[in-house]
């Protein structure tokens, strides 16, 4: 939906493509002229008009399946985790690292980002339901993506609720059909107390870069994004 309805791409042949964009954006960042007769692209005498950066970019990709798990261990600098169930952390890391080891590459030299909705506020329900709309939106309008990551993750029940109510339009049905379990499993929402207990479980499941995705819904919410942003920078 999102490569083809919104970027106006084709989909087709996502792992070839990935890969292939990373060794070409590895190679411009060297500044090395750059040869690439792929599959996917066909790049000849290519370099950068300007010095390249002093220091290293890192390069991560957004992974949910084990394919682009292993691929981001294998090229990446880093892979990012999103809505991945926090018993489930263990497993994605499994693959990062099997990637990483196929291609003679230190494990621990890729790291692992988690991206997580997040709200903090004393009224823990209102912050659970708030954070269960941006759920509610990847699983039920994103595509088959999320909501199959979801399903084989332990929520399938939760995941064919949310989708059947977000195609036939109902969107508030949708964000009910979240259970809290499910925010609590992906999310930090809640109270403080709540969000900074749960951010350090994703830290012991594994997670170095835990990078918190604060929504704002309308002007009167921003101070209450503030304020979340302050009680977890305080973690």
């Amino acid at each position: 939906m999102v490569i083809e309805r919104w970027h106006g791409l084709h989909f087709e042949r996502p792992f070839t493509r990935l890969r292939e964009s990373v060794t070409i954006i590895q190679q411009v960042l060297s500044g090395s002229p750059v040869n690439l007769h792929g599959k996917v692209f066909q790049v000849s005498e290519f370099r950068l008009a300007v010095s390249p950066p002093k220091h290293k970019i890192p390069i991560y990709l957004a992974a949910l399946g084990p394919n682009m798990l292993r691929l981001a261990g294998e090229v990446a600098d880093g892979a990012l985790l999103y809505l991945q169930p926090l018993p489930t952390i263990r497993d994605a890391i499994t693959e990062i690292r099997r990637g990483a080891e196929h291609a003679n590459r230190p494990p621990e030299s890729v790291d692992v980002a988690a991206f997580l909705p997040t709200f903090v506020s004393e009224k823990a329900v209102e912050a659970k339901q708030i954070v269960a709309r941006a759920i509610a939106y990847y699983v039920g309008g994103m595509g088959s993506y999320y909501y199959r990551k979801v399903s084989e993750s332990g929520f399938k029940a939760e995941a064919d609720s949310i989708r059947t109510a977000w195609l036939r339009g109902d969107r508030a049905m949708a964000t009910k059909e979240v259970s809290t379990e499910l925010v609590d499993s992906v999310a930090l929402a809640g109270s403080p107390e709540e969000c900074r207990s749960r951010l350090k479980e994703f830290r012991r499941a594994g997670v170095d870069l835990p990078i918190l995705s604060l929504s704002i819904e309308d002007k009167n919410m921003l101070q209450a994004v503030c304020d979340s942003i302050k009680i977890m920078s305080s973690e």
